[in-house]
């Protein structure tokens, strides 16, 4: 569609009329919040239209019409399926996306939490940067006052945890579909890590790797921090931006989450005991998990 006021090109979603209270509820949710974010790695709302049971919203325009899990998973053969074997690419879709994870969680100053990200939610620009989308049910202090304490640190503690899976997918190309398909390979990563062959689990499909194993490790080190089951032991994005970064060097004890023999690779279901973060000047600091 074209945008009358200058012509551009826009991308419009229409909600059903068929969708009752339900659909009325996602269009208010994401009309009264998208125009109070404003960040490179957020989609932008551009307008909306209300005409008796119709109900639109005008978005930007992604020139990038398939999906990202379309293109991480090789559904999609295209160029940009291609695209997506540099490793340079996946990390900039990571970053992006933790970024504006973190705007979102903690600098906006509406704490919102976004309750649905996954890789179809996140959509690509002209210049391949990562823009998060699809608020239809995302919180915030402005849309639901009414949310506790409590239940906004649950909810972007799941956020944080739908992040590491968006991660762990980015990195080894698995298709994760189902909560089945997470857990292995969590638990395949964990395995691999103690082992220190954690490298084993990157998509054997990506080119562009030779001298960035320690990006592809702090992905993985993050994806396995950010699936930790104990809620308290997964990190504020802040500190994943860090970790991402280079800020500050992670060192997972492997003992926390499984108690694994290096002979017999057994593994048993513990709650994580211990996470240790070292930064450049040495210091430690530990967490303790309840």
């Amino acid at each position: 569609a074209v945008f009358p006021p200058s012509e551009e090109f826009v991308a419009v979603k229409r909600f059903s009329p068929s969708s009752g209270l339900v659909g009325l509820d996602k269009f208010l949710n994401e009309l009264l919040l998208l125009p109070k974010l404003e960040h490179p790695n957020i989609i932008k709302l551009l307008g909306y239209c209300i005409h008796k049971q119709e109900k639109l919203l005008v978005y930007e325009l992604m020139p990038v019409t398939s999906t990202l899990d379309s293109l991480v998973y090789g559904i999609c053969k295209d160029r940009l399926t291609l695209y997506l074997r540099l490793w340079s690419l996946r990390f900039k879709i990571i970053m992006g996306t933790a970024q504006g994870l973190f705007y979102l969680h903690e600098d906006s100053g509406l704490r919102v939490v976004h309750g649905d990200l996954k890789l179809s939610n996140i959509l690509l620009d002209v210049k391949m940067n990562a823009k998060i989308s699809g608020f239809a049910l995302a919180r915030s202090r402005t849309t639901y006052g009414n949310m506790s304490t409590s239940e906004s640190y649950v909810q972007m503690k799941s956020d944080v945890y739908r992040f590491g899976v968006i991660v762990l997918a980015m990195v080894s190309g698995r298709r994760l579909t189902t909560d089945l398909d997470i857990t292995s390979l969590v638990d395949n990563t964990w395995e691999l890590w103690y082992k220190g062959l954690e490298l084993a689990v990157v998509d054997k499909s990506i080119i562009g790797t030779r001298g960035v194993d320690n990006e592809e490790r702090r992905c993985i080190r993050v994806g396995l921090l950010c699936t930790l089951k104990n809620l308290d032991d997964r990190p504020a994005m802040s500190l994943v931006l860090k970790i991402l970064e280079e800020e500050l060097h992670l060192n997972l004890t492997m003992t926390s989450q499984y108690s694994l023999s290096r002979s017999t690779c057994k593994h048993s279901k513990a709650k994580a005991k211990a996470i240790r973060y070292c930064k450049h000047s040495k210091t430690n600091v530990e967490k303790e998990s309840s």
